[in-house]
């Protein structure tokens, strides 16, 4: 009997104890069902923002500019998911040419929330020159790496400057796809980290538009003479091949769906005075044009250079800049560059191949998304990173996510 009656005091004892935790456990399995749906509705909302992104260019710039979209400001409940409501904030920064998305999701008993943060980058002008895969000739980049989707040949062109980078070889640097495929100095082959990405797409309907309406739109091969036009709002759009002849210096975008080809000589208007981009040093690591070494704290050594990882600056007292096509102001030392005036300041989008007959200057970028062939002429590039290209609405690419404390709504 006594231990009948033990048995039936704990049996007493236990039941409660164990109804209890059955309570609890179907409470912690509600919340976690909650949890999940929050975290499925805050997954949406971003989903949402991002569609919202590549619904237009146009949504963008106004993002990054600072202008609120209806809707996207945390100012809208979204009910069209079963499971509850989420919310979405969206901000852009301009300078870092981002934008920022915070999806909250709360499930539908309004006590479970959870929040991620996901954030965009449009691509952008990345190097002197981005290509599809070219070999190179006669030309020579400052100021900025070259990039290719494909495979690149400077076997005729061996200098080692600028930075070079390619998912495929870089003859006659490294054509074995077994590592090592970089030297991390100068190239970097096979697609080694940081990699190489697709070459950007412009707003092409945009710039269209743009050139339509200053009359610099044609449809039909063109060849224009002794152009001098110094108006950095240009853009020009050439549906077929475009050939520039005579004195010429132009400015702003160019787009040519054909062949672009410069066969004159460039305009004195081609003479101003710039700071080059700070990080120009990292394109003269291992040679620069003054001879075999790489950059080191004497000056002059490449266009620009001030110093060990140092470039002249306007104002700066050591060259007081650098300008086409004299070189620093101060000592009137180019860096071992061809005395040139630019022909082309701005940005250049070419369908085609990229022909100079001449000694040509260029400053700024170009992106040739079907291969280049640059092995014609006399060419000179200088990189410009300030270049800001809108680009189509394909082009925004997740850099980071991850899930942040919410705020309740």
């Amino acid at each position: 009997m006594v231990i009948v009656m033990m048995l039936i005091a704990l049996v007493g004892i236990s039941v409660p104890i164990l109804t209890q935790l059955i309570r609890q456990q179907a409470k912690m399995t509600v919340k976690s069902q909650r949890d999940s749906v929050a975290f499925q509705l805050a997954e949406a909302a971003v989903k949402r923002g991002y569609w919202k992104l590549k619904e237009r260019s146009s949504n963008w710039t106004t993002i990054t500019g600072g202008t609120i979209i209806a809707g996207y400001n945390n100012d809208t409940v979204y009910s069209d998911i079963a499971g509850g409501t989420y919310q979405i904030k969206m901000s852009g920064d301009s300078s870092l040419k981002q934008v920022t998305l915070v999806g909250t999701g709360k499930d539908t008993s309004g006590n479970e929330f959870r929040a991620i943060q996901a954030v965009y980058v449009r691509a952008t002008v990345t190097g002197a020159l981005q290509a599809a895969g070219y070999s190179v000739g006669a030309i020579v980049v400052h100021w900025g790496p070259v990039l290719s989707t494909g495979s690149m040949d400077i076997s005729s062109n061996l200098v080692a400057y600028p930075r070079k980078r390619a998912r495929g070889a870089i003859t006659p640097r490294d054509t074995d796809p077994a590592a090592p495929n970089t030297d991390n100095l100068e190239w970097w082959s096979y697609n080694a980290s940081p990699g190489v990405p697709d070459v950007p797409l412009p707003d092409l309907t945009y710039y269209r538009a743009q050139a339509t309406a200053q009359s610099l739109y044609y449809t039909t091969n063109q060849t224009i003479n002794a152009l001098v036009d110094t108006d950095e709002t240009k853009v020009r759009f050439f549906e077929a091949n475009a050939t520039f002849t005579g004195s010429t210096h132009l400015r702003g975008k160019l787009f040519v769906m054909g062949d672009l080809r410069f066969s004159g000589t460039a305009n004195s208007a081609g003479q101003y005075t710039l700071s080059p981009p700070s990080t120009a040093y990292l394109e003269y690591r291992v040679e620069t044009p003054a001879g075999s070494v790489g950059d080191t704290s004497a000056q002059h050594q490449y266009p620009g250079d001030a110093g060990l990882n140092l470039v002249t600056k306007i104002g700066d007292g050591v060259c007081n800049g650098y300008v086409f096509p004299t070189g620093c102001v101060a000592h009137n030392n180019r860096g071992s560059v061809r005395s040139l005036y630019v022909m082309l300041k701005g940005f250049a989008y070419v369908a085609g191949n990229l022909f100079s007959d001449s000694a040509c200057r260029m400053h700024g970028a170009v992106m040739q998304p079907n291969g280049a062939s640059l092995n014609n002429g006399d060419m000179e590039m200088f990189y410009d990173p300030t270049i800001d290209v809108q680009m189509s609405d394909a082009s925004a690419t997740l850099v980071s996510w991850k899930e942040i404390r919410p705020t309740s709504f």
